[in-house]
């Protein structure tokens, strides 16, 4: 890899859920846990309270600095997962 990052994400995708980690990277699950550089007693929800409450406002505005690679898994997952949530009905 040309640059590390730490990346903060929740306790599913840590643990591997959704496959990014383990078949997106590559990392083998057993692998996961040595990874981990801190993890909160609070759930993200908790912290996004917290937040609103110190600075009374949020700014959700998205961000066009990341992707999901290799993008053929994107397409393919996007086709995939329209499939499931908005099922074809014939009349």
């Amino acid at each position: 890899p040309e640059k590390k990052y730490a990346v903060a994400i929740n306790s599913y995708r840590g643990s591997g859920g959704g496959g990014h980690i383990t078949e997106g990277a590559g990392i083998e699950h057993a692998l996961l846990e040595n990874r981990i550089r801190w993890v909160s007693e609070k759930d993200l929800r908790s912290h996004i309270a917290t937040y609103v409450q110190r600075y009374r406002s949020l700014d959700p505005r998205p961000g066009d600095n990341w992707q999901i690679i290799p993008q053929d898994w994107v397409h393919r997952a996007a086709k995939r997962d329209k499939e499931l949530l908005f099922p074809r009905r014939d009349n």
